[in-house]
């Protein structure tokens, strides 16, 4: 990595790409005579029987680094401490985090189960970070 350029994709959600075509141009492009020597490649998905539906040859490029990642309870309780620590350098530690942020990073998918969006509960402490901002305000506008 000293010295030498890297490139990086990052395809989010991949089961959504359009079209075959689609799929046929990336899939010519990931080949190994086609890419840039030093290229990392990022993709996501919710649901990789989709892709494998849409083109077996395609997932094929990513044989052996495809790494399964819940979005369960561990990743639930890791994204709390990570947001428990920015709620604190946000607010200088003044306060305890609002419970209910903890709760709104949850929403419930179509199997039935549950799943944890970090996406989600960033936004909802962003909105607590704010609302304990204005707090803040209007205390010392009242003291």
């Amino acid at each position: 990595m000293f010295g030498s350029q890297w490139y990086m994709l990052l395809i989010e959600e991949m089961e959504l790409l359009p079209s075959s075509n689609v799929f046929s141009a990336l899939k010519d492009q990931l080949s190994e005579q086609n890419h840039p020597e030093r290229l990392i490649v990022v993709a996501t998905s919710n649901n990789t029987a989709k892709l494998l539906e849409k083109d077996d040859s395609f997932m094929q490029r990513f044989e052996g680094y495809i790494f399964p990642f819940s979005c369960g309870m561990g990743f639930a309780e890791a994204c709390l401490d990570r947001l428990g620590q920015i709620w604190e350098a946000e607010t200088g530690g003044t306060a305890p985090m609002p419970a209910a942020v903890a709760m709104m990073g949850w929403k419930a998918v179509k199997e039935g189960g549950q799943a944890y969006s970090m996406r989600r509960a960033l936004a909802a402490l962003g909105a607590a970070v704010e609302l304990h901002a204005a707090d803040i305000a209007r205390e010392e506008v009242a003291a």
